[in-house]
């Protein structure tokens, strides 16, 4: 597991500058939060933020879960120009995942969030993604997408974006062959 703590820092708009607003910091129980960067994989973004800059998904994808599992997604809620967590935590129902959070996307809206997973199996582990839905406030998961060609590419989730209003998804795939190509793929939910 990386040891590395990170820090995500929001900024807000006002008066025609920039000021910080908040500092959300990982710590050793709750490493990568946010993202990691490996100089071979480049930079990968564990956080998104609702299009009215009111709702941030931020995720730990190597920290304890309080199911047992491995990584979780917690959700900061902005009101009167002060973040504060709302008290929300997603696991998925995988069970024996190997990392939960290294990707997510939240919706424009901030009602839907798709999130990366691994089970842990095989060298790579066995590639998901799993998609939560809000609705008066309750968070349920509503998908776990898994990919059509496992186990022989097990990229599937290397890129996401959801929709305006969460009801499309894109999931990339950088290495997944049909009969016409051997690019990648995006696969449309």
């Amino acid at each position: 597991c990386p040891d590395r703590n990170i820090t995500v820092f929001l900024f807000g708009r006002a008066n025609g500058g920039w000021n910080l607003q908040a500092e959300i910091e990982g710590s050793p129980e709750e490493p990568m939060l946010g993202g990691y960067s490996y100089d071979s994989e480049g930079q990968v973004e564990a956080f998104d933020l609702s299009a009215d800059g009111r709702t941030l998904a931020i995720a730990s994808p190597f920290a304890a879960a309080p199911d047992n599992g491995v990584g979780l997604v917690r959700f900061y809620e902005r009101a009167n120009g002060y973040w504060s967590p709302d008290g929300v935590t997603l696991c998925p129902s995988i069970v024996e995942r190997g990392v939960f959070g290294l990707r997510l996307t939240l919706s424009a809206n901030g009602r839907t969030v798709a999130v990366t997973a691994d089970r842990d199996d095989g060298v790579y582990g066995e590639p998901f993604v799993v998609v939560f839905a809000r609705q008066n406030g309750v968070w349920t998961e509503t998908a776990a997408l898994h990919s059509p060609l496992y186990p022989d590419y097990t990229t599937f989730g290397n890129a996401l974006s959801l929709s305006s209003s969460g009801a499309r998804l894109a999931v990339g795939s950088s290495s997944y062959n049909t009969a016409d190509t051997s690019w990648g793929a995006a696969l449309i939910y």
